[in-house]
């Protein structure tokens, strides 16, 4: 957990399981998991997959381990190949859908008709398993499935109970119920990909932990088949749906006291939108949405008040103003999401055209281009007609009356509204010479829309929206519904097609005249055909790739190029294209026959481009490097060009090396002094590192010890480029980071770590490399060294005593100048210590894509010893990458933001008082204090109380602590939750502080503040 706190996941719309829209997921998955979370501590995080509907998608994403689990779904013996099944966590009957005039109960009734079910799900492949005699038919999700069935196209259709109820109650579709049960209970369990055991068994042990209570309360928020709350699933799934059933719904303790708060709930409505809704001459509210209403108003037992208004606009205007709570019947839109929280749709209805009587009818929506169509001002349809046709000309309208007569009058072409409004308009209003003349490929969904601010509301509504059945949608529809259409017939249409028959039979007699001049014409058009494919065929040879063709099975064709036999050195047709590229590697097979076999099978372009983009665009074939390109052919045929790249590949690695060996060498000479004094401190390191592990005062004190020297190792490495080094420190640190996870490390465990010896034989690499370039005796000479150190700390030492007696002696003024500056003899200016730091931040901001002004280090000469401050000057390099990784932002973030595409940074030094203050400041977006809250209280680097007590600067002051960081996976250039804490550590061995100054949005200065040595002589203190 410490390694994963955030666990990926996805699914697809399997409404009222999982709820997938605008790329978020809600439902009872999602609240199922929210209750995991807090038993487990884990964060769950949503990832879409594909299109949101096909649940292929999500069970190939587990498969590639591109997810870490499924939050829910049946266990299959081809799942089983690739993830680990936790649970069961819930149990469902299958269901079985059908119309209202037919006979489907059983598995053994469906033999030999027509099912749907959705392509991927449980349902799906129990029906492939075991209806051997069902002519199966694949559909995207329930849904659909219920729209085949409803729409004759299947017989029936096949899914859990829960998920079969909501689809139906969902499509507002009166001629489909759910007939029966099979005799299968489908399990749901949690799919974790293989490879993460420990996943499965932390989820396994908080399953256990749900109560039914809780397991319950869910159930009957989104479930009202169980109305009472789920059972056990050890227990079986035993529930049905009811008629004529009005339960009070089930409230929590908050809800309770949101309504005994309330007294009434206030709602606006459309006031002229018949048989939808509206307000009758009585300022009554009549319509489908009030008799809705009514049921709901009965199920959460509290008064509704209506707040009358003049229009729908003013009715929006009023709920978003909070005078009134809420709208019965609603369109979700993303406009009204910013103020109002939506139920899952309890009506939909078809979009129509109404025109004129002359107008012809209207085939699809193409036909209406040019045209200028009127829409109610404020209705969703507004919103949803220009997201789905957006080149539909469309002027808003102030009510549906208006619309038609605009069409009447000849100023409009057409008026788009639902079904029921539209024919009972043109009832009411005798528009004669109006009709509705077609039908568009878009729906109008209706829910409850309640105040945002207020979710108590909105959850009482969703939970009383679930209770609605079908026979309760069914009255009311057929109440207000109970209306006759006769489809028109257009006669124009008749004589353009009996003109057309005519013309087709002058056409006929023709032809047979010119046929035998068309042979020839073919014959000779085949010749010509045979010469190009011949001159095709030759470019192809000549072209220095291999080009192939494949059926759905991977059968390479007789026709390739010539390049094809160089490539793969035989004659490849009839073989099998997987076994010629994966020939030792039986994955690499299996995923390309897969993958194959979707390409050329699937119709859709796009889902066949997302296919194709995941098949391998390089792979390593025996000693070659091969590239892969891939085109989908008609015919159900595959193409393939390989191209050899073997030689491509090996000058870019070699131009890579060629690369790292210049810019090692260019570090040793330009940071000579750090380059020797990071080579002296690492051999020591070494030669003392086990002792010091072994003489800590405890286990944990030698790991966190020898850890942070590891870490500040390495940074040290990958400043002067010795990129050997770095990767086998990287790879040391690693796993004394899982010593670190132990509860009990012992100190004999990290000195066997230090004894082995792969770091010294990479560092050893890098330093080849540097004396290739430059020769042994740059190591001989080290640097420009004229006094040998330990004479020039002699004479410091013989300055300083002579300085403390210059009366004893007769020394004057000059004499003390003269000493005082030998004392100085070791000491190096402050500045040339942090001299590398402004090159370093600009390669790691042009590593990681972002810009940076150049700088250099400021402030005034402050000389310092060496042996006691460089330790400090090269801890802070860590400061220097975290203001590069986590201080500035991207180039495109700081544009947004109104800043310059380009960071800036600043190094500056200064002395006074004593001391000596280091300050390394950035104008990046800042620290974030409730980040830093939340993470620390996370890592277990404080405890809640403690946490609530401190101020924003205690808290920033907890990025110090050793442990503390930000990121949940480790970069290369942070993440281990060490370097802030080795600038502490320097800092108090000086006696010093370090300390972040923050301005959210603006930047943050690091703030290290030392002592200076003392250097007081008799004529100073005179």
């Amino acid at each position: 957990m410490e390694a994963h706190p955030v666990i990926r996941y996805s699914d697809t719309d399997w409404r009222p399981l999982s709820i997938y829209e605008d790329g978020r997921m809600s439902g009872l998955f999602h609240d199922y998991y929210a209750l995991i979370s807090r038993k487990t501590g884990l964060a769950f995080q949503f990832e879409p997959v594909g299109d949101g509907r096909d649940f292929q998608y999500v069970l190939d994403a587990l498969r590639e381990k591109r997810i870490d689990m499924i939050d829910g779904t049946g266990k299959t013996p081809d799942r089983a190949g690739y993830a680990l099944f936790v649970g069961p966590f819930l149990r469902f009957p299958l269901a079985v859908m059908s119309r209202d005039d037919a006979t489907a109960y059983s598995l053994a009734t469906l033999s030999h008709k027509k099912v749907a079910a959705g392509r991927g799900g449980t349902a799906y492949e129990y029906l492939q398993a075991n209806g051997r005699d069902v002519d199966l038919i694949p559909a995207k999700d329930a849904s659909e499935a219920v729209s085949l069935v409803a729409l004759g196209q299947a017989d029936a259709a096949v899914e859990n109970l829960a998920v079969a109820a909501y689809a139906i109650r969902a499509s507002g579709l009166t001629n489909v119920k759910i007939s029966g049960q099979m005799d299968y209970n489908f399990e749901i369990y949690t799919l974790v990909r293989d490879d993460w055991p420990q996943l499965a068994s932390i989820l396994q042990k908080a399953q256990a932990l749900v109560t039914e209570t809780e397991r319950a309360a869910l159930m009957a928020k989104w479930l009202p088949v169980y109305k009472d709350g789920a059972v056990n699933p050890e227990a079986g799934a035993a529930a049905s749906v009811t008629a004529g059933v009005g339960p009070a719904i089930a409230m929590t303790d908050r809800e309770r006291e949101y309504l005994a708060g309330k007294k009434a709930l206030s709602y606006c409505v459309d006031p002229d939108w018949p048989p939808v809704e509206r307000i009758d001459e009585n300022g009554r509210y009549v319509g489908i949405g009030a008799d809705f209403l009514k049921l709901i108003g009965e199920r959460i037992g509290v008064p509704l008040v209506l707040v009358p208004t003049a229009s729908w606009s003013q009715s929006l205007e009023a709920v978003k103003k909070r005078r009134c709570d809420f709208l019965p019947a609603a369109g979700e839109t993303k406009d009204r999401r910013r103020f109002l929280r939506f139920t899952s749709p309890y009506l939909r209805f078809p979009m129509v055209v109404a025109t004129r009587s002359k107008a012809p009818y209207i085939e699809n929506a193409d036909s209406l281009a040019g045209k200028t169509l009127g829409v109610v001002n404020g209705y969703a349809s507004l919103d949803i007609l220009r997201a789905k046709y957006p080149g539909m000309q469309l002027m808003e309208v102030p009510s549906v009356d208006e619309g038609l007569k605009l069409v009447a009058d000849g100023r409009l072409y057409g008026y788009i509204d639902t079904v029921p409004a539209i024919s009972q308009a043109l009832a009411k209003g005798h528009f004669s010479d109006l009709k509705i003349a077609g039908r568009l490929e878009a729906h109008l969904d209706l829910a409850m829309a309640s105040r945002d601010d207020e979710p108590e509301l909105a959850s009482l509504f969703q939970k009383a929206v679930n209770t609605l059945t079908k026979e309760e949608s069914d009255a009311i529809m057929k109440k207000w519904l109970a209306v006759t259409f006769e489809q028109g017939i257009d006669y124009s249409l008749v004589w353009k097609i009996a003109a057309g028959a005519a013309c087709v039979l002058f056409v006929v007699a023709w032809w047979n005249r010119k046929l035998s001049r068309l042979n020839r014409a073919l014959r000779q058009a085949n010749e010509a055909r045979d010469a190009a494919a011949r001159r095709v065929a030759a470019l192809l040879d000549n072209a220095g790739q291999g080009f192939l063709s494949v059926d759905r099975e991977g059968t390479v064709d007789a026709q390739y190029s010539a390049e094809c036999r160089n490539i793969f050195g035989r004659d490849v047709a009839g073989e099998n294209v997987s076994a010629l590229l994966f020939p030792d590697d039986e994955a690499g097979r299996a995923a390309m026959a897969v993958n194959v076999r979707r390409v050329v099978d699937e119709p859709d372009a796009y889902r066949r481009d997302l296919y194709i983009s995941l098949m391998p665009p390089k792979i390593a074939r025996g000693g070659a490097q091969l590239r892969l390109a891939y085109r989908h052919l008609a015919e159900d045929r595959l193409m393939l060009v390989v191209t050899d790249v073997t030689g491509e590949a090996r000058l870019k690695d070699a131009v890579a090396r060629e690369r790292n060996r210049l810019a090692c060498v260019v570090a040793a000479v330009r940071e000579q002094r750090d380059f020797f004094a990071v080579l002296d401190d690492f051999a020591a390191f070494r030669r003392e590192g086990a002792r010091l592990a072994r003489a800590a005062a405890d286990d944990r004190q030698a790991l966190d010890e020898v850890y942070r020297k590891v870490h500040t190792f390495k940074g040290l490495f990958l400043q002067l480029e010795c990129a050997h080094a770095a990767r086998a420190l990287d790879a040391l640190e690693e796993r004394l980071s899982r010593l670190r996870q132990d509860d009990s490390p012992r100190r004999e465990d990290v000195a066997g770590l230090l004894g082995e010896t792969s770091v010294d034989a990479a560092l050893e690499q890098d330093l080849d490399v540097v004396r290739q370039a430059l020769g042994r005796e740059y190591f001989d000479r080290r640097g420009e060294v004229c006094l040998d150190g330990e004479l020039a700390g002699a004479l410091a030492d013989l300055a300083g005593r002579l300085l403390a007696r210059l009366d004893e002696f007769g020394l004057d003024g000059d004499d003390a100048a003269v000493l005082d500056a030998a004392r100085t003899l070791r000491c190096v200016d402050l500045r040339k210590l942090l001299a590398a730091y402004p090159r370093t931040a600009q390669r790691l901001a042009e590593a990681h894509g972002k810009q940076l002004v150049p700088f250099a280090v400021e402030g005034d000469p402050v000389l310092v010893d060496p042996a006691r401050y460089t330790p400090l000057a090269k801890s802070l390099i860590h400061i220097i990458r975290n203001a590069v990784d986590h201080g500035l932002e991207s180039p495109a973030e700081r544009e947004a933001e109104g800043k310059d595409e380009a960071g800036r940074l600043s190094l500056s030094v200064a002395a006074g008082d004593g001391k000596v203050r280091i300050v390394m400041a950035d104008d990046g977006r800042g620290a974030d204090v409730g980040a830093v809250r939340a993470r620390a209280f996370e890592l277990g680097l404080v405890g809640a109380e403690e946490l609530a007590a401190m101020d924003d600067a205690a808290v920033l002051g907890l990025i110090f602590r050793d442990g503390f960081t930000s990121r949940r996976v480790a970069g290369e250039l942070s993440g281990r939750g060490v370097g802030l804490a080795a600038v502490r550590a320097e800092a108090q061995r000086l006696a010093g502080t370090v300390f972040l100054e923050n301005d959210p949005g603006r930047g943050a200065r690091f703030v290290v503040e030392v002592p200076l040595e003392p250097r007081t002589t008799p004529l100073e203190r005179a």
